[in-house]
């Protein structure tokens, strides 16, 4: 906004911080000035509460001291009521009255006993006094005749140390408070009194008599002003008429509580009052503060402003260099305008210098456009040269691409035939693996015909020996058949028995007969097959060796082939080096041809640049004249 002003920008950052400094200045005094009237006017309530509530209690032991005095008197009954009547005067007090042991009840108006059935000893006051036994205040609440709220103080009556019966005296409530509203608590503020239960017992609304003190205010439970009174504190609460300042202090010698209320806004009227006149001084040093910087500054930036108006003739042209600006002052503005004196006498020098040199500059210009042509004509003979080379090299291309096509096919068909040889080692050599293990196998077989044919053997000795325990047991029976025959009648029975054995032991000959030639079976078969495997083996033991042989002509060929293989990519490699070879001279000859080619054309720009070298020197030496060196 300011941007072309450096008068307005200094003049406004110093306003700027005039107003900032007086802002931060009225913040802290109203921010002190807030704290101290806070601080004032809990104090101003507190000795309210304090006073209001010393007043009360010394009300209360005054009335408390005539009773006590009353009390202490013979109860002469002449006496007693003219000392009676006195004390209502002298007490300011409504009614005075005494209970005794028997019903009597006395008053102003003399001794009564059960008139109209009125018994002292059955009345609130007497019955609380006689269980203390010291003195009462009792309520207040509302008189039955009267309608208004009033107290009693009662005490017992003494006659040597022994209750001779009550004294109690009535007071009204608005006596008392009329004397407590008298001190002054400022404007929109009151004291109200509160009994135990928290009820509003003596207010300047009436109509707030008798009700709870948590319908004075907004949201203020009962657990809240309990907490406030005995916290004793300063409390901010809500009502009808705004926000108020509310004290609660109990009274001595009570059950009563003394509350003070003051109004928030008019409490702080003064201090809003006070906040409002700083901003108007503030804003008003402001004002004279940017009256003051416009003026300092003006005078400030006089010289400024002529070094500004030397300045401005120099860039709209025909500047007279020879002029200097007089100093009058050796402040920033002095040194800026002696700066600007020694840089008017370099810009002097340089444009006596540029003069020259633009002359020699259209000298070089005129020399440098006959050599750029010359130039121009030898490159463009250049890539005539380059060109031939060029198509020799793409001969060359085919040529070699030729070459490398036969080499790949070459090398794909020795690759195929590898592939083909290494399938057909893999395959031999599973043959022959297949051709050990039946070999193993024949040769495990063998072995266990042998073993067959040796437990073959085993077999034949013991079938062996039961034939030679069965022709034992034959002769044992034929022993056995001869002796029961000697024994006639008496070894029939035996020689049945024998020769039963001897017909199993035939029996079993036989069968060991037909076993041992069983045997002789097995063990012949057995040997056949052993020689039958044993040839096997030899043959798969052959076979093996065979293919042994095989495998090893096989490597021959493999080694052969891959010998041509690593020819063949010798070959290939060489024909890649000769195409890297040919891509590189192919690249260089491009390069060297488009190199020519940019070579043409910057000659030819250069000798377009030549030419407007020539039209800015000549412009540089029409724009140097323009000055008075």
């Amino acid at each position: 906004m300011f941007s072309h002003s450096l008068k307005i920008k200094i003049s406004l950052i110093a306003s700027t911080a005039v107003l900032l400094t007086s802002i931060i200045l009225t913040l802290f005094s109203t921010q002190k000035l807030s704290n101290a009237m806070e601080n004032s006017m809990y104090q101003r309530i507190g000795s309210i509460s304090n006073t209001v509530s010393a007043s009360i209690e010394s009300w209360i032991a005054s009335k408390h001291q005539i009773l006590s005095s009353l009390a202490e008197q013979p109860m002469d009954e002449v006496v007693f009521v003219k000392q009676l009547t006195m004390a209502i005067s002298a007490g300011n007090f409504s009614s005075i009255y005494a209970g005794l042991e028997d019903g009597t009840r006395i008053g102003s108006n003399g001794f009564t006993h059960f008139v109209n059935n009125y018994d002292p000893r059955k009345r609130p006051w007497y019955k609380a006094v006689k269980s203390s036994e010291t003195l009462e205040l009792i309520g207040p609440y509302q008189d039955v005749n009267t309608q208004e709220m009033t107290f009693t103080i009662a005490r017992p009556v003494y006659n040597a140390g022994k209750i001779l019966g009550v004294m109690g005296v009535d007071l009204k409530i608005k006596d008392l408070f009329s004397d407590v509203t008298s001190v002054k608590t400022g404007e929109n503020s009151h004291i109200f009194l509160l009994n135990d239960k928290g009820e509003v017992i003596a207010h300047k609304q009436k109509g707030l008599i008798q009700k709870q003190i948590s319908q004075l205010y907004d949201s203020f439970t009962q657990d809240k002003y309990q907490a406030a009174l005995s916290e004793n504190a300063y409390i901010t609460l809500n009502s009808q008429h705004g926000k108020k300042i509310v004290h609660f202090q109990a009274i001595k010698d009570s059950s009563w509580v003394l509350g003070v209320e003051a109004d928030q806004a008019s409490e702080l009227a003064e201090y809003w009052d006070i906040f409002y006149a700083l901003i108007f001084i503030s804003i008003v040093i402001t004002l004279a503060a940017v009256v003051l910087v416009n003026w300092i500054v003006s005078i400030l930036f006089r010289d400024l402003f002529s070094l500004q108006k030397a300045l401005n003739d120099i860039a709209n042209g025909d500047g007279d260099l020879t002029r200097r600006i007089n100093i009058k002052s050796r402040d920033e503005v002095g040194l800026v305008a002696k700066d600007f004196n020694r840089f008017t006498d370099n810009v002097h020098n340089i444009i006596q210098h540029l003069g020259k040199v633009s002359q020699g500059v259209s000298s070089q210009a005129d020399a440098l456009s006959h050599s750029v042509i010359e130039n121009r004509q030898h490159i463009q003979h250049q890539m005539l040269n380059t060109q031939e080379a060029a198509n020799a090299v793409d001969s060359l291309n085919d040529s070699t691409q030729l070459i490398s096509d036969n080499v790949e096919n070459t090398s794909q068909q020795i690759s195929s035939t590898l592939v083909l040889s290494e399938q057909g080692i893999v395959q031999m050599k599973s043959s022959q693996q297949s051709i050990k293990q039946l070999a193993d196998k024949l040769s495990d077989a063998n072995n266990v015909v042998t073993e067959l044919n040796t437990q073959a053997q085993s077999i034949a000795g013991i079938v062996s020996t039961i034939d030679d325990i069965a022709e034992q047991t034959n002769l044992l029976a034929l022993n056995a058949a001869i002796e029961a025959a000697r024994a006639g009648e008496a070894g029939r029975g035996f020689a049945v028995v024998a020769d039963e054995v001897r017909s199993l032991s035939s029996r079993t000959s036989d069968s060991t007969t037909e076993i041992q030639s069983m045997i002789g079976n097995v063990q012949q078969s057995s040997v056949k097959a052993a020689e039958l495997m044993k040839d096997s083996a030899n043959l798969a033991t052959g076979s093996v060796n065979e293919a042994d042989q095989a495998q090893k002509m096989i490597d021959g060929i493999m080694l052969a082939v891959q010998e041509i293989e690593n020819m063949t990519q010798k070959i290939s490699l060489a024909t890649h080096d000769q195409f890297r070879v040919r891509d590189d001279i192919n690249t260089r000859t491009i390069n060297i041809r488009d190199l020519a080619g940019k070579l043409s054309e910057e000659a030819i720009s250069t000798e377009s640049q030549v030419d407007e070298l020539n039209r800015l020197s000549s412009n540089l030496q029409r724009e140097t004249s323009k000055f008075i060196v």
